[in-house]
């Protein structure tokens, strides 16, 4: 279940259907099918919702019209093993097979950012007195776009990465921000919830992207990546 930004509309989505109601008064408004997508989000401004699939395909609906309006076929050349859609539609993050973080145009289909090796993994060997194990696991990432889709975070146990997207760029993490990203969320424009690095039960309100602490709170303690 997901409402609206405004409050007007509620999303229920299972493993092939979209419910579309609207709260006041309370009724089913449209129906989507949507087979095997990833969890929908509606837009800043609440005019749209939008969806995608793990071969990539993305559809973008109008939420008082209850019309599909737009539908993006894209494609990355080693697969994606993780992605994240920006709020303003317009560009696609992808780690892929290799993992490199990529990030593509929606409209043009073009990778307009790289990043190599933006995920590692750990190796672990045990032995028994009849058998040997190895395993072999890659560390989590936490990846989201700013509200207005023009920054990308990406945080993991071994790096942390900041892209500036409209500039293609990578930009530095200042002030307290690069401590406060073991879990993090954009909380409107300009701002971010971070927790602190290691087990410590604080997190912090920062501004962003300057990293200015304005206060920080007490959660409880950090899960550390896989």
């Amino acid at each position: 279940l997901r409402f609206s930004h405004d409050g007007r509309y509620l999303a229920a989505q299972d493993a092939g259907n979209i419910y579309v109601l609207r709260v006041r008064p309370l009724e089913v408004k449209f129906h989507i099918e949507a087979h095997g997508a990833y969890e929908l989000q509606f837009t800043p401004d609440s005019r749209y919702l939008y969806f995608y699939t793990p071969d990539l395909r993305a559809e973008v609906w109008d939420v008082e019209q209850g019309v599909r309006n737009r539908v993006y076929e894209l494609a990355a050349p080693s697969g994606c093993m993780q992605t994240a859609f920006s709020p303003d539609l317009r560009t696609l993050a992808c780690i892929d097979g290799k993992n490199n973080l990529a990030l593509i145009d929606t409209e043009t289909g073009d990778q307009i950012f790289e990043k190599r090796s933006i995920r590692r993994g750990e190796a672990a060997f045990k032995s028994t007195a009849s058998s040997y194990v190895f395993s072999y696991q890659l560390a989590n990432v936490d990846m989201a776009f700013s509200p207005d889709g023009l920054y990308l975070v990406v945080s993991s146990k071994y790096q942390t990465l900041a892209v500036d997207v409209r500039e293609r760029k990578e930009i530095h993490l200042n002030g307290e921000l690069k401590s406060h990203l073991q879990g993090f969320a954009f909380v409107g424009k300009g701002r971010m919830v971070g927790h602190a690095s290691g087990n410590s039960p604080m997190a912090a309100l920062l501004s962003f992207p300057d990293g200015r602490l304005e206060r920080e709170f007490e959660v409880g303690e950090a899960v550390p990546y896989a």
